[in-house]
């Protein structure tokens, strides 16, 4: 998504993590946790507030310093991720963690009922984590291969 920060535009990806979020702000990566106002850049911790003032527009406080946020667009819920568009086993993943891939490339290769199907990428992204492996069993809208924008 892109966020505009004190006047500043961003490209930000927020992924959820076991533990909380990973936020990527340019070559960046911030953890959080889900339990705590506290969050990671490198070894150094930060604590963050936020208050939403309206529609797209939030109050962010960070060690005491303060920052007017706006949510100037979102990406799809669907382009970040990959399913299983039916019932299958994974017969071929054609991509690595952190490959770059284009529009249009060949991801993942399912066959179901005797007939190959491969999964294309929809848009230019980068592989974050592949959930399956070779000879999976997988059910219709499974999550495949979790994406970020390139």
């Amino acid at each position: 998504m892109r966020l505009k920060i004190d006047g500043k535009e961003f490209c930000v990806s927020i992924l959820p993590d076991k533990k909380g979020y990973k936020v990527r702000v340019g070559n960046r990566q911030i953890e959080t946790s889900h339990s705590s106002p506290q969050f990671r850049v490198g070894r150094q911790k930060h604590t963050a507030e936020v208050k939403k003032k309206a529609d797209n527009t939030f109050n962010v406080s960070i060690d005491q310093d303060n920052y007017s946020v706006e949510i100037l667009d979102k990406e799809k819920e669907s382009s970040r991720s990959i399913k299983a568009p039916m019932q299958g086993t994974v017969i071929e993943i054609d991509v690595k963690e952190g490959q770059a891939v284009q529009k249009g490339q060949t991801i993942i290769k399912l066959i179901s009922m005797k007939m190959e199907n491969e999964i294309k990428a929809e848009r230019d992204c980068r592989i974050r984590e592949i959930k399956v492996r070779n000879r999976q069993t997988v059910a219709k809208g499974e999550v495949l291969i979790e994406l970020e924008k390139p």
